[in-house]
């Protein structure tokens, strides 16, 4: 039964990541077709709006970009950190348990 959740759980990641990826990609696209766009008009011109929707959503990548560097930092720092702790706090001593406990 565990198998079947992990394997939706799966799919459902890979779905969303290609949808993303897709999304990504039509925003890139768009916004190169139309970069040459000079709205005449005031208000309401649905390029204009596509291209903001798209712009936000290239921006929105360059942010999760930065977050994912800034969390893989962190990631690794404290790992690092546990490793020296183990290391430092794991020194052999010469005495051992049973030395102690003999009377």
């Amino acid at each position: 039964m565990e198998a079947s959740n992990s394997k939706k759980v799966r799919a459902l990641i890979l779905a969303v990541a290609v949808v993303f990826a897709l999304s990504v990609f039509l925003s890139l696209d768009f916004t190169a077709k139309n970069l040459d766009h000079h709205c005449s008009c005031s208000g309401g011109c649905s390029v204009c709006f596509v291209l903001q929707i798209t712009d936000e959503i290239i921006s929105g990548v360059k942010k999760a970009t930065k977050i994912r560097a800034v969390f893989s930092a962190i990631a690794i720092s404290v790992v690092f950190v546990k490793i020296v702790k183990q290391y430092l706090f794991s020194v052999a001593t010469p005495v051992q348990l049973g030395d102690v406990l003999t009377i």
